[in-house]
């Protein structure tokens, strides 16, 4: 029997409601009043600014929203959040970026609001996954406390003063490079 998590779909259909029904038609509205036209500038101005405007705004209130309408604790989720809208916002970027070109320049003013419905239908499948992946940042503190470990310690396992400013700085890059590999 298929088991439904109904606080997860109260606060999916939560969300999604107040963005789809008010939040994003009233945006692309405003965006279409503050920057007027059709041509590839304006267009490009247009998918540029809903991005780095209502794009990052929206994925975060979007994703707290979740985890506290889920009953996960306010400083977990806001520590989530944090973690991984770098990483929402770069495919915010790959996902948006082209598709309001194509909304912008083609797609009818009256059919704008119908189109995008279905467009963050999409999304926000993908953000319902990024807002309930706590596994995943246990994971990254995992290994990042095991290469802390391993490169703190010597190859006879005695700490080395010599190698602790070595070791400090490869712990740094290694753990600026653990969001890139997922």
């Amino acid at each position: 029997m298929v088991e439904i998590d109904f606080r997860r779909f109260f606060s999916a259909a939560v969300t999604g409601a107040c963005f789809g029904g008010a939040i994003y038609p009233f945006a692309y509205r405003r965006l279409d009043g503050i920057v007027q036209g059709t041509n590839l500038i304006a267009v490009c101005k247009k998918s540029v600014l809903e991005i780095f405007t209502l794009g990052v705004f929206a994925n975060a209130v979007s994703m707290t929203s979740r985890g506290i309408l889920k009953g996960r604790d306010p400083r977990d989720v806001l520590s989530h959040v944090t973690k991984q809208i770098p990483k929402v916002t770069l495919h915010d970027f790959g996902v948006w970026f082209p598709y309001n070109m194509f909304l912008f320049g083609l797609v009818p003013i009256s059919a704008r609001p119908a189109a995008t419905s279905l467009m963050d239908t999409c999304w926000q499948t993908y953000i319902s996954l990024q807002s309930n992946d706590y596994d995943n940042d246990n994971k990254e503190k995992v290994v990042a406390d095991a290469t802390d470990a391993k490169i703190a310690t010597t190859d006879d396992n005695k700490p080395s003063s010599s190698n602790s400013n070595k070791a400090t700085s490869r712990t740094r890059s290694l753990r600026a490079a653990l969001p890139l590999l997922s």
